[in-house]
């Protein structure tokens, strides 16, 4: 995965993000900082997208898995019904197997 910048970036191929990137970010999660605290975030999201990078090189290759990532020693792993469905399907008006849960009527 590599940074693309935004449209109205004024660096598409810097790997740092700009105050174009920022603003665009922010008007998306609808969010405003100010002037003086755009230079702050700018730094931090560049130096945390310098490092996501780096992750990009990294290859899984010559490591072997560990068994807690290969193993499940709780439990085997098997599908189980759960008890608390089937309390809850002796109260529901309309109940649907398949799902399991509650059936809702349409309103429209």
């Amino acid at each position: 995965m590599s940074h693309t910048a935004s449209p109205n970036s004024t660096n598409p191929h810097s790997d740092s993000i700009t105050e174009t990137d920022l603003n665009h970010v922010l008007s998306l999660a609808k969010l405003t900082l100010s002037d003086s605290e755009k230079p702050i975030y700018i730094e931090h999201l560049s130096k945390t997208l310098a490092i996501m990078t780096q992750f990009q090189t990294l290859t899984s290759d010559s490591s072997t898995p560990t068994p807690r990532s290969t193993e499940t020693p709780r439990r085997p792993d098997e599908a189980q019904t759960c008890k608390t469905s089937l309390r809850l399907a002796e109260n529901a008006p309309q109940w649907d197997n398949d799902l399991p849960g509650f059936v809702v009527p349409n309103i429209i």
